[in-house]
């Protein structure tokens, strides 16, 4: 059915703008026409009577004055959909309870809480101040307040003489240094930390950093003990992380130190740890076969891993090629074959650094990719 369309007369007593917001509150487009509403002074209905918590309201104005709104608030909401309670915003109708804001105080004393240091001096009639400089010689928060008497807390300032003494000549290493603080900065510590290290048993030097001490993390090689882990790989230029990991694979600290800054050997898993150990060798493992990109140059490279590739090789771009799932010892077997057929093809000129496991990266021709694929 087609919609009717109503056109303002010159001798029609609404104008567009007027007509427009009486419809908005309510009124038909017929009754804004033919029947508006009177000027200033008006109280006509809008859509009936309105129920807001429970009172009827005849005009939208009496329920502006009844809860102290401007009337041109309660027609804006009534022009945007609200009725009933929704009329009066939330925290001015009569039934609403303020929910009680739990207060978060930052100090006790005396069973009172204060939200403030500074207010609990008002309230003791002490002065910051006088509290801050207390507080700083050590004294409680009772005493710092007057709550508690002190002695020292009467007429008589207390002297910082009575509190601290001079401070103490050190010698480290032949050094003398005017106090332990001084002796501090110059090693880059605070004399906080210092002051921690000695407090759990350290000597002066040891916390320092000039001398060594066991700890649960030293350990001893060849006669010599180390602090950690890290001090032993540095002295024989290795990285702790090096270190840790050839020892996690099985290699006595001896093979994992002589083996200087890479081991060359049969890859990652060596035929003698696989030996020497039926549970890893019996290991779910998986030999790959992927192409990576290495300094934007296309690569491949034949490995062995008990994880999954992306496990291996995240963030790095590679494409997988082809998998072989076993047992650790049969995949190191298979690893070891491929490597060692097309050993002619290794890249030598990539570093650890750009890739672990880099002595298993190969440069290889659209016919070795077809070979390599068969023992897959």
């Amino acid at each position: 059915m087609p919609r009717k369309k109503y056109h303002l007369k010159a001798d029609s007593p609404a104008d567009v703008r007027t007509a427009s917001n009486h419809i908005k509150e309510g009124l038909s487009i017929e009754e804004e026409l033919f029947d508006p509403p009177k000027k200033r002074g008006a109280r006509t209905p809008r859509a009936g009577t309105h129920i807001v918590e429970g009172k009827v309201y005849q005009f939208l104005p009496d329920i502006a004055e009844a809860y102290g709104m401007n009337k041109n608030a309660v027609y804006k909401r009534y022009s945007r959909g609200k009725r009933g309670d929704d009329l009066v915003p939330l925290k001015k109708r009569q039934n609403h309870i303020e929910p009680e804001r739990k207060i978060e105080y930052k100090l006790y004393v005396g069973g009172k809480g204060f939200k403030s240091e500074v207010e609990a001096c008002e309230y003791y009639g002490i002065k910051f101040s006088t509290y801050r400089s207390r507080k700083y010689k050590g004294y409680s928060k009772e005493e710092c307040l007057g709550i508690e008497e002190n002695p020292a807390l009467g007429k008589r300032r207390l002297n910082s003489r009575e509190k601290y003494t001079k401070s103490k000549e050190v010698i480290v290493n032949e050094i003398k240094y005017v106090s332990m603080a001084s002796a501090a900065r110059k090693h880059g510590k605070t004399p906080e930390q210092v002051l921690s290290l000695i407090n759990a048993g350290r000597t002066l030097p040891q916390a320092l950093g000039v001398e060594d001490y066991e700890t649960e993390n030293s350990l001893e090689y060849k006669g010599q003990t180390y602090k950690n882990r890290k001090a032993l790989a540095e002295e024989f230029g290795l990285s702790s992380s090096i270190l840790s990991s050839r020892v996690a694979l099985g290699y006595s600290l001896e093979e994992a130190l002589v083996a200087g800054e890479k081991i060359v050997n049969e890859g990652r898993f060596n035929r003698t740890i696989l030996e020497r150990d039926e549970n890893l060798a019996s290991q779910d493992a998986v030999v790959y076969f992927i192409k990576i990109f290495v300094d934007e140059k296309e690569l491949y490279k034949v490995g062995i891993t008990t994880r999954s590739i992306k496990q291996r090789f995240p963030g790095q771009n590679y494409q997988t090629i082809n998998t072989f799932n076993g047992s650790l010892i049969n995949c190191f077997e298979l690893e070891q074959t491929l490597l060692k057929r097309f050993k002619h093809r290794q890249v030598s000129n990539i570093k650890g650094d750009k890739l672990d496991g880099y002595t298993e990266i190969l440069d290889l021709s659209s016919e070795d990719i077809i070979e390599i694929n068969k023992y897959f």
